[in-house]
């Protein structure tokens, strides 16, 4: 199972995600664990929504959240290509390397260089093909997806927990 937290069909990529979704079902039946609020539900194509794979949770509180990460094995990050997204880090990305999950995300600049600086999933074009061959990639390789796991799990001790982020923060603010 791989999982999308979708909160903003502006922001999320949900229409390269179900498209990359349907190329890796034909080739390999994976689920996609899609956690929405009720009003986004309008936002997703109706040709997917009754697709077998996809499976869609309404849900809120971390509890109920947290089952479905722990559910998953690949978190799913396809923001769009524009100014904000290319210098903006989705707290999502923080998100799931808290529950240690490889990450696929378009390679927009800040998430991409986070994502090979620390080796922690894939950054790809945000095509549908070069999306699906990356979830792919990570789901079916054992070796890989361990040590991604074990550099995200690194990578967050290191210098990506929140009381990290907010010392970068006041670093710069400082420096002005």
């Amino acid at each position: 199972k791989v999982l999308l937290n979708y909160e903003s069909r502006d922001y999320a990529g949900i229409d390269l995600i179900l498209e990359a979704m349907e190329k890796v079902n034909q080739k390999q039946y994976i689920n996609l664990n899609l956690v929405c609020r009720e009003k986004e539900l309008y936002n997703i194509s109706d040709e997917y929504k009754n697709k077998e794979w996809l499976k869609i949770y309404n849900i809120s509180g971390q509890e109920a959240l947290m089952k479905v990460y722990k559910e998953s094995k690949i978190a799913l990050i396809a923001t769009q290509k524009n100014i904000y997204n290319n210098f903006a880090i989705p707290t999502k990305l923080f998100e799931y390397m808290q529950y240690n999950m490889p990450i696929v995300a378009t390679n927009n600049l800040e998430v991409k260089n986070i994502i090979e600086k620390y080796n922690i999933g894939i950054a790809t074009e945000a095509d549908a093909e070069k999306y699906a061959d990356a979830i792919l990639k990570i789901y079916n390789d054992e070796e890989l997806y361990v040590k991604l796991k074990d550099n995200e799990r690194n990578a967050l001790l290191s210098e990506n927990l929140w009381k990290h982020r907010i010392q970068k923060i006041n670093e710069d603010l400082t420096t002005i």
